[in-house]
């Protein structure tokens, strides 16, 4: 531990990837700042209360001024402690335009210097890659016929296993459910119907063929079930493009029965497939596409004769759980419609999305689990949240701390109390993610309300006092100082500064959800947060 006297200031090099704990006693204040060994700004605040911060990479220099009565500080391997809590040098990195996508993608060389200079410190990627159907998980869909849902995507390494795992919403849950699964050497013909060069699998669910959808928890949270895991270590090269094509057969029940689904883009009659192009120039290429056929073709027996079939942008709720040769990183996007991405097209763009797709590379697959639950308040995606950490397992966790959902328009008063609610369900998925061994969780602040300035039921007062509320969800958001957790604000991204605050016209279409425009500019410091974690 070194002392500061009054007025003064000490200054360090780091010579390996480190820490620095500033101790500070009630009303004893002192500036950090951290500039890189190029003199670039790392880090800098002002701090009131014992903070850790860090890493900082080799070369780069502290220094510690008290701010009044005398300070201590000290300086740790950020190796030997794992305390990650307020890293702040993702800024050393930047990025270059994919010209296929448009999107803005983290630079190569930038990459190598930032894993060179200690910036990207990362525990590594996990085995696994979780893919799942983009959209809003709903009940109700029934079933007339006897029907197969297809799905088909890319990865980028060689799957070697694979693994199901069910979700139902329903009270009376759809039986004789069965899925089929195989990697393919190519796209197929018809596109995406026919794969060829590959050896179906079937799923089973504790050695059976079929199972019985679980029951749900609750009207709003499904149930879930998983599958065995079945080995793909024959799955075949792909030979006519990058990564391996997946294609999975399910069948959710039998007719007459009603399933609970995903939907794509917001309605579960519309027939439109999930865009078949996405982001197809990476290797870990997303190709998706969803396909629909009356009859059961989810067998290793049938997987074969799925024939030209409808477009479809539901499909039964699910996880495809591959374990791949090369790892992956999993990051799960939790929150409500907003994060799902409602005023994107159908979740293929919200902030979170758009930044792990900017982060896919050849040698470095990621992610998002999108379970953005649209008109769910914080109470119950948090609870949704905490039920599938130990399924998911996801690397990353962004949570968004606030909802429009839990403010009820129907009164004039959104209370202290329902702030305190939003921050006990953030504290709750906080430790649950802890607990199931994840890396690094990212709160995301809240965005504007604009239905606060149309509620006729609200006066001036009442609407700038939830404002405030709002508000102080963002400053609690800001101070928090836990480990492995990174605040993300975009306050200044969004809102037009007024009070009450509403959205910038232009960043959304129906004054609650970010649009694409504003989803592609939140994205950039969400991308900014993750980059240096990646593995």
């Amino acid at each position: 531990m070194t002392t500061i006297a009054a007025g003064q200031s000490g200054s360090y090099t780091f010579t390996e990837l480190s820490n620095v704990t500033v101790s500070l006693d009630s009303g004893e204040h002192a500036l950090v700042v951290v500039l890189s060994s190029a003199g670039d700004q790392l880090f800098s605040d002002r701090a009131s209360s014992t903070k850790t911060i860090g890493p900082f990479p080799t070369g780069a220099v502290l220094t510690v001024t008290a701010d009044g009565a005398a300070v201590d500080y000290a300086v740790s391997t950020a190796k030997a402690d794992g305390n990650f809590a307020s890293y702040t040098g993702k800024e050393a990195v930047s990025y270059a335009t994919d010209p296929i996508t448009g999107l803005d993608v983290l630079d190569a060389g930038s990459r190598s210097a930032a894993k060179a200079s200690g910036l990207s410190f990362t525990n590594g990627v996990g085995p696994t890659a979780v893919l799942h159907p983009i959209g809003n998980p709903a009940a109700g869909a029934g079933l007339s016929v006897l029907r197969t849902w297809g799905y088909r995507a890319t990865v980028g390494s060689r799957p070697i296993a694979a693994q199901i795992v069910i979700g139902n919403m329903e009270a009376t849950p759809p039986t004789v459910v069965h899925a089929c699964v195989c990697v393919s050497s190519t796209i197929g013909s018809p596109a995406y119907e026919r794969p060829t060069g590959h050896t179906w699998a079937n799923l089973t669910f504790s050695a059976a063929a079929s199972t019985t959808a679980p029951s749900r928890v609750a009207a709003a949270t499904p149930g879930y079930l998983a599958s065995d895991t079945v080995s793909l270590v024959a799955s075949p090269a792909r030979t006519d493009g990058p990564g391996y094509m997946v294609f999975l057969n399910i069948v959710p029940g039998v007719a007459l029965e009603t399933f609970s689904y995903n939907i794509a883009n917001g309605t579960a009659s519309a027939a439109s497939d999930v865009d078949t192009t996405y982001q197809a120039s990476l290797p870990a290429g997303q190709i998706m596409k969803i396909r629909r056929v009356d009859g059961d073709y989810a067998t290793a027996a049938t997987g074969d004769t799925f024939p030209a079939s409808t477009a479809q942008n539901n499909m039964p709720i699910f996880y495809l759980i591959l374990t791949l040769e090369n790892g992956a990183t999993v990051v799960l996007n939790s929150g409500d419609s907003i994060a799902m991405g409602q005023c994107t097209a159908g979740g293929l763009g919200n902030a979170v999305d758009i930044a792990t797709r900017g982060l896919c590379e050849v040698d470095q697959e990621v992610y998002q689990v999108n379970q953005g639950q649209p008109g769910q308040t914080t109470t119950t995606y948090s609870a949704q949240t905490i039920l599938m950490l130990p399924i998911i397992k996801p690397k990353f966790l962004t949570y968004r701390i606030w909802s429009p959902n839990d403010v009820n328009a129907a009164s004039p008063n959104v209370t202290q109390a329902t702030i305190d609610t939003m921050k006990r369900n953030a504290v709750a998925v906080y430790n649950a993610f802890m607990a199931n061994g994840g890396e690094r969780m990212f709160f995301i602040g809240p965005t504007p309300l604009n239905t606060l300035t149309t509620y006729g039921a609200y006066t001036a007062q009442q609407r700038a006092n939830m404002d405030a509320l709002r508000l102080s969800m963002r400053t609690w958001g800001m101070e928090l100082n836990w480990s492995r957790l990174e605040f993300i604000d975009i306050e200044s991204i969004y809102s037009d500064g007024a009070v009450p605050a509403k959205f910038i016209a232009s960043l959304s279409d129906d004054g609650l959800h970010p649009n694409a425009a504003g989803a592609l500019l939140e994205s950039v410091p969400v991308r900014a947060a993750m980059a240096p974690w990646v593995g």
